[in-house]
């Protein structure tokens, strides 16, 4: 009865540990652009300005026309999707109104 209750509850915390733990970001592509995918992962709005920030004269003269070109189709991808999907899809509430609000 005693070794039944133990796996049970060994059972109980994995399932515990294995839900609660992320998979890893994988980047695929272009690695200079990977900061734009990881500023909606984490919701950051200052790791997306620091991404902008990068890419002006690489890109755009200005952080507003990089903002505009990698929103653009076809531009970057994050999961086989647009900056603005990809922020809706994973809920970063912070990162898509920003985005919205600079679109304006």
């Amino acid at each position: 009865m005693k070794f039944l209750k133990l796996t049970v509850l060994c059972a109980a915390i994995s399932t515990m540990t294995f839900a609660s733990e992320e998979k890893p970001i994988q980047y695929i592509g272009d690695l200079s652009f990977a900061d734009f995918c990881q500023a909606v992962v984490e919701d950051d709005v200052l790791l997306l300005r620091r991404a902008l920030s990068r890419m002006v004269g690489n890109i755009g003269l200005t952080e507003s026309h990089v903002l505009k070109r990698i929103v653009a189709e076809p531009s970057v991808e994050c999961n086989g999707l647009n900056l603005i999907e990809f922020s809706k899809k994973r809920g970063a509430t912070d990162v898509y109104a920003f985005i919205q609000q600079r679109q304006s």
